[in-house]
């Protein structure tokens, strides 16, 4: 299983001890973990860095129990190092309810579908925002007044659009 995730930073934590975790129960299977991560990264921003042709990801590979580290490379460098067979795009607090995004989903997806020729599966993750503290989340929990039934009813109402 080869599993690359782009992310802005709530997700690295977890995922860095998801090797651990799949060997201790699957010795035997192959594991390859490739983490793209830019602090506070939206899915607009992800678009952006494409366009502009910019090299602002710090890349984490993990496929023997270490992982190493590249800082500042352009996406292609992760999407285009292995044969992922599944590879998530994080999309920040709001970015999957925001009807606007709908266009840089597209886009993400048409660029990864570009760039990785293996079969893959491309699987979206959307951040909640804490409705106990809203400042701790990039998009302020009020456009969704502070209500997290609300902003999930938005964000499958933006993917039935797309």
């Amino acid at each position: 299983m080869k599993i690359m995730i782009l992310v802005s930073s709530r997700s690295v934590n977890t995922f860095q001890l998801l090797y651990e975790a799949f060997k201790d129960q699957m010795p035997d299977q192959e594991l390859v973990l490739g983490i793209m991560y830019y602090s506070g990264c939206s899915m607009t921003m992800h678009a952006k860095f494409i366009q502009n042709n910019e090299s602002v990801y710090d890349y984490y590979r993990n496929d023997s129990g270490r992982w190493v580290i590249k800082n500042k490379v352009h996406m292609d460098t992760g999407l285009c190092d292995d044969n992922w067979d599944v590879i998530r795009l994080q999309a920040g607090t709001g970015d999957l309810a925001n009807e606007m995004n709908i266009n840089c989903r597209t886009f993400l997806q048409q660029y990864v579908d570009s760039r990785v020729k293996h079969p893959h599966v491309l699987w979206w993750h959307s951040t909640w925002f804490n409705s106990t503290d809203p400042e701790l989340y990039d998009d302020p929990a009020e456009s969704y007044g502070v209500n997290q039934i609300a902003q999930l009813t938005k964000t499958n109402e933006a993917a039935k659009k797309y």
